[in-house]
C-alpha cells in the first residue's frame, strides 16, 4: 500500500515545478472529454473502464470489454463550439482506443499571445489514438498520441502531442475498492505561428477514487498545470439499479472555484446498450455538455432451445440472474453469470432462459435485469419469468483470490436449496471452476443414468 501512495507523492511533486512558459493557444486540449468529467468536477484520473479517458489518463481504458463509441456536444457562452467523436475496443495487444475532436470560437472572441486576432474564427483539431496495456491484474499503463492543428484563417500551426499515464486499481481498503491514477497530459514542443511560439498545455495529474459499496463512487484529484497553480477536483457518483447515474463534483483553484453535476440514463436496446449524458459545469463561463454513449454487443448471445421429453422427463425451465460483483468487476461478475447459461445450455435436461428474454419481460413489468441479492428476490422474478428455479451469485476478489458463490431458488417454495462455492487464485481459472460447479448442482444437470440414454428424436 504504501508503494500505491509513494508513487502517487511523486507525481504530485514532480507537477509543482513551476516553467516560465510562453503563450498557450491550444489550451483546447484540456476540454473536457465527457460528460461524466464535468459532472465530476475534473476528478478523472482514478477511474477505469471508461473509453474517454484515453485523453485524460489512456490507462484508464483498462476494463473495456467491447467496442463502445461516444458523441460529445458541448455547448458554451459567446458561440463557442466544441464537438468530439471517440472510440475503443478490446484487443489481445491491449484495448485501443481513438478520437477526434474540435474546436470553433467565433472572431469576437480570438485572441493570440495577448492580441486581439484579426482572423474571423479560430478552428482546432485534435487526432488522438491510443494503447493501454494491462502489465498486472491491477496495474495498467495508457499512451495517447494525437495531432494538433490551430488555424487562425491567415496562420497555421500543427504539431504531435503525448499523453501518458498509469493506474492501480481495485486495491482492497476498508473493505471497498480503491483506484490510483496518475498522469501527465500534452507533452510536445509546441506550436509555432510565424515567430511567434506557443508552448502545450501540459499538465500533471494524480487522483484517487474509492468505491466503499457497489453503489457508491468518491473521486478526489489533484491536477497541476505547468505555468499555473494546483487545481483540485471532487466527485461522488450514484449507481441506482445500473440504470440511472446521478453525479455531484467540486473543481476549484486557479480561479475555477465552481460546483458541477450531472447524469447518466443507460439502457439496452437489442444487443446495444445506449448511455445518454448531461452535465452542467464551469470554466470562466457555463458549460453545456451532452454526449451519447452506444456499446452495441456482437458477441454470440445463447438462444432458446425448445428441449423435448427426456427419459421420459420434462427439462427444467431456469433462469440465471446477473451475479453480484463484490472487490471483482461487474465485467468479470456478468462473465460468470453467462458462461453458467453456455455450459447449462448444453444439458438435455434442462430449458435455459436466454439473458435476452429475460430483459424483455422484466422490461414489459417495469423492471431492470440486475443483479438480485437474495432468494426474496429470486422468487418473486422467477414467478414473472415462469420458470421452476432461479439462480444468483456473488462473484467476490480478495487481494489476488476469486470467490463464486452460487444460490439455486425453488421459485415454488421460495427456498435455496441448493448453495455451492468456489475459489480460485487466477482469472484464467474462472471458467474451470464455473464447470466444476454446473456439474454439482442438481436438478440443473442430468442424473447418471440420464447421462447414459440417447436423447428422445
Amino acid at each position: 500500500m504504501k508503494s500505491y501512495f509513494s508513487i502517487f507523492i511523486i507525481f504530485l511533486l514532480l507537477g509543482s515545478i513551476n516553467v516560465n512558459s510562453e503563450t498557450q493557444t491550444a489550451n483546447f486540449l484540456n476540454m473536457p472529454s465527457s460528460a461524466r468529467e464535468v459532472a465530476l468536477g475534473g476528478a478523472f484520473a482514478a477511474l477505469d473502464s471508461d473509453m474517454n479517458a484515453l485523453t485524460f489518463n489512456p490507462a484508464g481504458l483498462s476494463g473495456i470489454d467491447m467496442l463502445e463509441a461516444s458523441f460529445l456536444y458541448n455547448a458554451q457562452l459567446f458561440g463557442n463550439t466544441y464537438g468530439r467523436v471517440a472510440f475503443a475496443y478490446p484487443t489481445k495487444l491491449g484495448n485501443i482506443g481513438g478520437s477526434v475532436s474540435f474546436f470553433l470560437i467565433p472572431f469576437d472572441n480570438v485572441y493570440l499571445g495577448g492580441e486581439k486576432s484579426d482572423s474571423e474564427s479560430l478552428s482546432d483539431l485534435n487526432i488522438g489514438f491510443g494503447l493501454q496495456k494491462d502489465i498486472k491484474d491491477n496495474l495498467s499503463i495508457g499512451i495517447n498520441t494525437k495531432f494538433v492543428s490551430i488555424d487562425l484563417g491567415d496562420v497555421r500551426a500543427a504539431t504531435m502531442a503525448l499523453d501518458i499515464g498509469g493506474l492501480f486499481k481495485n486495491i482492497n481498503v476498508l473493505k471497498g475498492k480503491m483506484n490510483i491514477g496518475a498522469g501527465v497530459r500534452n507533452i510536445g514542443l509546441g506550436l509555432k505561428f510565424g515567430d511567434e511560439k506557443e508552448t502545450m498545455p501540459t499538465s500533471i495529474v494524480s487522483g484517487i477514487m474509492f468505491q466503499p459499496v457497489d453503489l457508491i463512487k468518491l473521486l478526489v484529484e489533484l491536477d497541476k498545470p505547468i505555468d499555473l497553480g494546483i487545481e483540485y477536483g471532487t466527485g461522488l457518483e450514484f449507481n441506482i439499479m445500473d440504470f440511472f447515474y446521478p453525479r455531484l463534483g467540486y473543481k476549484g483553484g486557479n480561479n475555477k472555484n465552481t460546483f458541477t453535476g450531472g447524469m447518466t440514463v443507460s439502457r439496452k436496446i437489442g444487443f446495444t446498450q445506449i448511455e445518454l449524458s448531461y452535465a452542467l459545469g464551469a470554466d470562466v463561463q457555463m458549460i453545456h455538455v451532452v454526449e451519447l454513449k452506444i456499446k452495441p454487443s456482437f458477441g454470440k448471445e445463447i438462444t432458446a432451445v425448445k428441449r423435448i421429453p427426456y427419459n421420459g422427463k420434462e427439462p427444467t425451465s431456469i433462469a440465471v440472474s446477473d451475479f453480484q460483483a463484490k472487490g471483482s468487476t461487474a465485467r468479470v461478475a456478468n462473465m460468470v453469470a453467462q458462461t453458467f447459461r453456455e455450459n447449462w445450455n448444453q444439458s438435455f435436461t434442462l430449458n435455459v432462459m436466454p439473458r435476452e428474454e429475460m430483459e424483455k419481460i422484466l422490461e414489459d413489468e417495469f423492471l431492470i435485469m440486475r443483479p438480485f441479492r437474495n432468494a426474496k428476490e429470486a422468487k418473486t422474478v422467477g414467478e414473472i419469468l415462469k420458470v421452476s428455479y432461479m439462480v444468483i451469485g456473488t462473484v467476490s476478489k480478495v487481494m489476488d483470490e476469486y470467490y463464486v458463490g452460487v444460490e439455486v431458488v425453488d421459485v415454488q417454495t421460495g427456498k435455496v436449496f441448493t448453495i455451492t462455492e468456489a475459489t480460485t487464485s487466477t482469472s484464467a481459472n474462472l471458467r474451470m471452476i464455473i464447470r466444476q460447479i454446473s456439474d454439482k448442482l442438481n436438478p440443473i444437470m442430468p442424473s447418471e443414468q440420464d447421462k447414459k440414454q440417447e436423447p428422445i428424436p
